[in-house]
């Protein structure tokens, strides 16, 4: 039996989505919050306002969110064991799997920056490889220009 949050979270869900008088009549409460229950069930929720009818809310999953939290100069964490797809991958990119305080973070073996990953299961989606890869080829720009300046030090001092 699913909970009243459940149920806003399935009509939300169907493609003709839901009004705000249809979600009242299937919890029977008197009152609430669509967008609370759409976010507390990690949804996405758009609004659909016509003049003269009332509002439909329609939702769609979240595909992943990353955001960029763990500060450079935080102190390095644990690794996570190397035996799930997400921390091998990682590990060919520069990046390690780190728990701290019950999230994960991918940080950046490097620079030390951090990803915080909100997914619960451990695969490789291609939004959050294309972050990893992004920003393990800035490393690559960076490392490139250097070797570019120093063998053009070595030519000049050749010649001199």
């Amino acid at each position: 039996m699913p909970t009243k949050s459940q149920q806003v979270a399935q009509l939300l869900l169907r493609a003709e989505g839901c009004t705000y008088a249809e979600v009242v009549a299937v919890t029977g409460w008197s009152a609430i919050s669509i967008p609370w229950h759409a976010k507390s069930n990690g949804l996405r929720l758009r609004i659909e306002k016509t003049k003269g009818r009332p509002n439909r809310y329609y939702a769609e999953r979240r595909k992943i969110e990353v955001r960029k939290v763990v500060k450079p100069w935080q102190a390095p964490v644990a690794p996570v064991a190397a035996s799930d797809p997400l921390t091998l991958f990682c590990a060919e990119h520069g990046f390690e799997v780190v728990r701290q305080r019950g999230a994960r973070s991918l940080r950046c073996q490097r620079c030390y920056l951090g990803f915080r990953i909100f997914q619960k299961d451990d695969s490789v989606n291609p939004y959050l490889s294309k972050h990893i890869k992004r920003h393990a080829e800035t490393h690559h720009r960076h490392n490139a220009k250097k070797d570019v300046r120093h063998e053009q030090r070595g030519q000049l001092d050749q010649q001199a």
